[in-house]
């Protein structure tokens, strides 16, 4: 299988290429991959901010259409995506979750039409796209930054707007607890921890292929302090997985490789020496050690995934084929408390069964296997998989918070296209 290099796929570029269209689609393509993670900004009403990010998707898919024409239809790449969304529809629908389908097909046909709006550019278009991709990139790391900062109190904790929206009175209540600095700028640290992530490793990895290494194993490095210090494991994690990948992979670290090694090895342990000697961990880990119930010191050390881990296999075993549904696959029987599966595949099997598993998985790879043929983004593939594994809606369900790794697959099919 070859592999690919993003200086010799994108480097070389004639400004022939450029025009007043193509010019429009890296400022609208530029100002979403800014705004997609960021899902509420002091001052700027919600609607507001959800309408300049999706009038940014559309514009920019049809300026694509514009500037690639026929090259944008793509019926091989396609189809694994409408593949998905008919099969995932249809699944919502047999199961009762029937409010849900419109929205679960959505998340496999607005990942389709930004693969296809990068992967129809010219090669030299494409190499312009990536000179400007730091930039909007760049912000997200103001914004992680930022959070990071009024974690420690260095900045003003800022709390999300709630006017405006329409959910549950439970899915209320615990936003009244989010701010800045245990959020970002989501609802959710899952969410911020997911969509930032993928921002901030792809910028680092670009940054060390240009041979800015400071500059990039900083941005890494943020990847894995900012969701740490809000006591999101799961992104952490998987930025720790990204950085190691990084150092293995990325030939530019040189003499740097083995003191990072070492790093990787190292920052972890003293990371969970410090937190224990802080009392951080104690409240979770050892005031549980005095119970005999193995299952239960094993639950709470992982907040509640393994219960939902079996909540799901549980569902799957009732409905193989078609899944119970969102809400039930969502309603812990035994509590009646509402959870969420934090498992991006048991959480298919759980809703959809193997009608929306299947098709998903082999997407998910297919387009995984595309990445990893360009060295630079392998990064951000142990990132996706680690976090696929303990955090829902890692590929599919959130294009926002996800363009980062869509945005990769669609360079990296465009690398692959003679």
């Amino acid at each position: 299988m070859a592999t690919y290099t993003l200086q010799g796929q994108f480097d070389q570029q004639s400004r022939t290429s450029t025009s007043l269209v193509f010019g429009l689609f890296v400022i609208v393509a530029c100002a979403l991959v800014a705004t997609a993670p960021i899902y509420w900004l002091p001052g700027v009403p919600l609607p507001v901010l959800t309408a300049v990010k999706n009038a940014a998707f559309f514009t920019a898919v049809g300026l694509a259409v514009v500037v690639s024409g026929a090259r944008f239809i793509q019926i091989g790449v396609a189809a694994p995506f409408i593949i998905a969304a008919l099969l995932n529809f249809s699944a919502f629908q047999l199961n009762g979750s029937g409010e849900y389908a419109v929205y679960q097909a959505f998340t496999f046909l607005a990942p389709m039409a930004w693969v296809l709006a990068i992967r129809s550019l010219s090669r030299d278009q494409s190499a312009i796209l990536l000179r400007y991709l730091p930039l909007p990139l760049g912000l997200v790391v103001v914004a992680a930054a930022y959070a990071l900062l009024a974690k420690f109190g260095a900045v003003p904790d800022l709390r999300p707007p709630l006017e405006g929206l329409h959910l549950r009175e439970y899915e209320l209540s615990g936003l009244a607890r989010a701010s800045v600095s245990n959020s970002g700028f989501t609802f959710a640290r899952t969410g911020w921890g997911t969509g930032t992530g993928m921002a901030l490793v792809l910028l680092g990895s670009i940054l060390i292929s240009r041979h800015r290494k400071w500059a990039g194993l900083a941005v890494l490095a943020l990847a894995v302090i900012a969701p740490a210090a809000m006591g999101g494991r799961g992104a952490a994690v998987g930025a720790m997985a990204a950085f190691a990948l990084a150092v293995l992979y990325l030939r530019q670290l040189g003499h740097l490789r083995i003191p990072l090694i070492l790093g990787v090895t190292v920052v972890p342990i003293v990371s969970i020496d410090y937190l224990v000697s802080a009392g951080v961990l104690s409240e979770r880990f050892f005031n549980i050690r005095s119970n005999t119930d193995w299952f239960f010191m094993l639950d709470a050390m992982s907040t509640g995934r393994i219960s939902t881990w079996i909540h799901a296999i549980e569902n799957f075993a009732e409905s193989p084929l078609i899944g119970v549904g969102v809400e039930q696959s969502r309603l812990a029987i035994f509590t009646g408390q509402v959870v969420t599966i934090h498992n991006a595949w048991l959480a298919f099997l759980s809703e959809g069964g193997l009608m929306a598993f299947l098709p998903a998985a082999f997407l998910f790879f297919w387009c995984l296997g595309m990445v990893w043929r360009i060295r630079e983004f392998r990064p951000l593939i142990a990132f996706v998989l680690v976090i696929s594994m303990v955090e829902p809606g890692v590929m599919f369900g959130s294009f926002g918070n996800q363009v980062s790794i869509w945005t990769a697959v669609g360079l990296a099919m465009r690398a692959m296209r003679k």
